[in-house]
């Protein structure tokens, strides 16, 4: 059934204004793609209910009561035709993000932010991928899937399923529910792409500064026979790098770092192996599924199972003429509204080859663990779970060699205090209290097998190496290790140790009671202030000589250096004579100057300065501001203060002095001349 409602009718938990009869009703869904509704209907009695912006209701696979807004309507005689979309589109033009700025979160926290302040729609998300992006007068469905690089499946990833006023996008839709199924031959109803543009059989893998394997030697795929031509490609790995080619950081930078010919040889092989094992020999497929012409066919039977896919659902092919088995999954479907029935799928978008032993799994899971610390790498988590599924699950049809991989036990009543899943087979265990989007599969969410543990959460008492010498008892909150590397840590309490080598110490106070030595320097960068705040009766030294040379004392700040010059508040004194450097070595732009003049404006005053020293004896700068010599004995700092270069000053006094005393000698010479 699929009811209508008037544009101004928003009580969408209530019945419709109208049940419509159309001829054609045809919901498409695209994997991270587009979704819409193109509907025909007769011209009768309810077309008054057809207009633009009008909301049609109906059951689909994502659920039994969806909304999609009427947006472009045609009509003619007989009919009329319209388009409409999910009503979460509608945030495009009600939900406006004027600046959004997600930093540092995860997928539902990224997401929550930026619906924060519209209360209608909301969205779910099982990214765990940290990341960060800016949204700056964006619309909601732009900032979410548009093409800028700042949209969220720009940055976090995942796949998008519409659900109303809620939008999900999680790491992986859709699951695999070990449907299989054989393709590779002319079959009314199925249309087969194969595109063999990206395939390599033959690797020649190349490091950085161009090695490759002794003696010309490649690296072969498995499935190098089942083609009519080898395809060879060469590969560069400009990770891969000999030590003596390597920069500071490569190994920090995930650079693969050899020490000899021989390893990095080894690298490459490993490297081009890992080619082979994700696919690269496995051409992209793409299957055209109509399933109503399909339907007409003898074989229909054996395709049944199609019809219960849903978007993103993984399909294993198995395609007789290369004899190969591969994963497509569903990346384009279109559902029937009125018939409540599956009309056409597209299965593409391959994984990769299949899978034959839980050994290829583990690789991926090592593929997780960063090596050059041994911590994971939370983005690369994704689908290490649906990995498992693959090897864990029952599936008859899939093991041709065993009639039962696995025992499932589960409760699928959501209601029951049993409700979950346990699989136990001879690969692992995997254990679920979630279903998936579309309620077709569990999430699971931890898997067990001989070499490895996934969860969302772990707990536990106490982890220990096999020796008992690095462990962590999680009830005690102690960490014993004898090597730890953080990129980014936060410390409370008491830190003890005797050494704390590299990087930055950052924060309000360092405090001990006993000696703390420094092999170098203490240097002060920036902009602020620094200060060393100390008791009345702390001393700060700073030793190069026995006895120190510097020191800041009590209120007084005391600089002694080489035991000659001491300051301490206003007195500078010496134990020697002050010199300054004069040596016609270090100056330039060497010119006579008459300062002499000077002497003859300046008047000596008496003030107190007011914040300091009263009754002091000096000049005022604004007294010879104006005249043009004043430069040479005036600055100017950047609060407007003006201070006086005494020792300029008292050069003009010297050149006063030296003038009188050659007037004064004249004069003798003239007197002496009359007598």
């Amino acid at each position: 059934m699929i009811e209508i409602y008037k544009p101004e009718n928003t009580e969408y938990s209530m019945n419709g204004d109208m049940t419509l009869n159309p001829t054609e009703c045809m919901l498409t869904m695209n994997l991270n793609g587009a979704w819409s509704v193109s509907m025909t209907h007769p011209v009768d009695d309810k077309l008054e209910y057809l207009t633009e912006n009008a909301v049609i209701c109906s059951e689909t696979p994502v659920g039994k009561k969806q909304l999609f807004r009427i947006r472009n309507i045609t009509k003619n005689d007989s009919s009329v035709t319209c388009t409409a979309y999910p009503i979460f589109f509608d945030s495009k033009n009600d939900c406006f993000l004027f600046d959004v700025r997600p930093t540092e979160k995860n997928g539902q926290e990224a997401l929550d932010i930026m619906l924060a302040s519209n209360e209608k729609y909301s969205a779910s998300s099982d990214i765990k991928a940290v990341n960060t992006s800016y949204y700056i007068q964006k619309n909601f469905m732009e900032a979410l899937n548009g093409d800028d690089e700042n949209s969220f499946t720009s940055r976090w990833g995942g796949e998008i399923s519409y659900d109303n006023f809620t939008v999900t996008v999680n790491e992986h839709l859709g699951a695999d529910n070990g449907l299989r199924v054989e393709f590779g031959f002319n079959l009314m109803g199925i249309s087969e792409t194969v595109d063999m543009t990206e395939v390599a059989t033959r690797i020649i893998p190349k490091s950085y500064n161009g090695y490759i394997l002794p003696d010309n030697e490649t690296v072969d795929s498995p499935n190098i026979n089942k083609y009519p031509v080898v395809y060879t490609r060469v590969i560069e790995y400009q990770d891969i790098k000999l030590k003596e080619d390597a920069q500071e950081g490569d190994l920090e930078n995930g650079i693969t770092v050899c020490e000899s010919l021989e390893d990095l040889y080894t690298a490459l092989r490993n490297r081009a192996a890992d080619e082979f094992e994700n696919g690269i020999d496995v051409p992209s497929i793409t299957y055209d599924v109509d399933m109503v012409d399909l339907s007409k066919t003898d074989m229909y039977k054996d395709y049944k199972k199609l019809l219960n896919v849903n978007l993103g659902d993984t399909a294993h092919i198995g395609h007789r003429r290369l004899n190969i088995t591969t994963e497509a999954r569903v990346i384009s479907m279109t559902y029937d509204m009125i018939t409540k029935k599956v009309d056409t799928l597209t299965l593409g978008d391959y994984i990769s080859s299949y899978f034959s032993d839980m050994d290829s799994v583990m690789n991926r899971v090592d593929k997780v663990i960063d090596k050059s610390n041994n911590t994971l790498m939370a983005e690369k988590i994704s689908g290490v779970i649906n990995l498992l599924t693959t090897s864990l699950k029952a599936q008859k049809d899939i093991a041709k060699k065993q009639d039962v991989r696995a025992i499932l036990f589960e409760d699928i009543d959501k209601d029951s205090p049993t409700f979950g899943a346990l699989c136990i087979g001879t690969q692992g265990i995997q254990i679920a209290k979630k279903r998936n989007e579309t309620d077709t599969d569990w999430k699971w969410g931890t898997a067990i097998n001989f070499e490895s543990i996934v969860a969302d959460y772990i707990i536990t008492g106490i982890l220990s190496d096999r020796q008992g010498n690095s462990y962590w008892d999680m009830d005690k909150g102690k960490l014993v290790t004898r090597y730890m590397k953080a990129t980014d840590a936060e410390f409370s309490g008491t830190v003890k140790g005797s050494t704390i080598e590299g990087g930055e110490i950052n924060g309000s106070n360092i405090a001990t009671d006993k000696d703390i030595t420094i092999g170098r320097n203490i240097r002060f960068s920036g902009n602020g202030d620094f200060a060393a705040v100390m008791g009345t009766n702390t001393v700060l030294r700073f030793l190069n000589s026995n006895p120190p040379t510097t020191s800041v004392d009590g209120p007084n700040v005391q600089l002694l250096a080489s035991n000659h010059i001491y300051i301490s508040g206003s007195t500078i004194s010496s134990s020697v004579p002050i010199t300054v450097g004069s040596d016609k070595k270090l100056k330039k732009n060497i010119e006579d100057i008459d300062l002499s003049e000077l002497v003859d404006i300046l008047k000596i005053k008496t003030f107190d300065y007011k914040n300091g020293k009263e009754n002091a004896i000096g000049i005022v700068a604004q007294d010879i501001i104006d005249h043009p010599l004043s430069m040479y004995i005036l600055d100017k700092n950047h609060e407007g203060i003006y201070s006086v270069d005494y020792n300029a000053l008292s050069m003009a006094g010297i050149q006063k002095v030296q003038k009188l005393e050659n007037r004064i000698k004249r004069l003798e010479e003239k007197f002496n001349d009359k007598n």
